[in-house]
């Protein structure tokens, strides 16, 4: 399987991993002497740690569930997608429009990054519904497909 995380989650990851090598330095300056280090204050620090690694964790676990689900686009829809910007409202399958903003609009709950392609696309239907609700356009495109 391949997971994917964000900019902010690897960004976060990385951090997690250089406070965890801070800490283990402490830990092993401070050894017996166990003044150098709060163990309240350490475990704050661990618990604030450990609910770094569960965002992530859930984060991805989300976008595999959404995947296994068919919530995602998959290569169909983007060609779908640009037929629909291209112009071609007549010769897509019904509800097909729907079913890519549904799809955009969950990935774009789970990755921030992809709401500017949903914004987009939403732009991109309302170009399509004024170019199909012109009857002139219609009777052309009608035209050239025969």
């Amino acid at each position: 399987m391949n997971y994917q995380i964000s900019e902010e989650e690897l960004n976060r990851l990385e951090r997690l991993q250089g406070q965890l090598d801070l800490i283990a330095g402490l830990c092993a300056m401070a050894g017996e002497d166990s003044s150098l280090i709060s163990v309240k204050g350490l475990l704050a620090f661990l618990d604030e740690r450990s609910n770094d690694l569960k965002r992530v964790l859930e984060a991805t676990t989300t976008r595999q569930e959404c995947n296994l689900a068919q919530k995602t686009m998959k290569y169909c829809d983007w060609v779908f997608a640009l037929r629909i910007a291209g112009g071609d409202t007549l010769s897509m399958p019904g509800g097909a429009a729907q079913s890519i903003t549904d799809k955009l609009s969950n990935e774009a709950t789970v990755d921030e990054d992809m709401s500017s392609v949903l914004k987009e696309w939403r732009s991109v239907l309302a170009r399509a519904k004024l170019t199909s609700n012109n009857p002139e356009q219609r009777r052309r495109k009608a035209a050239t497909t025969k």
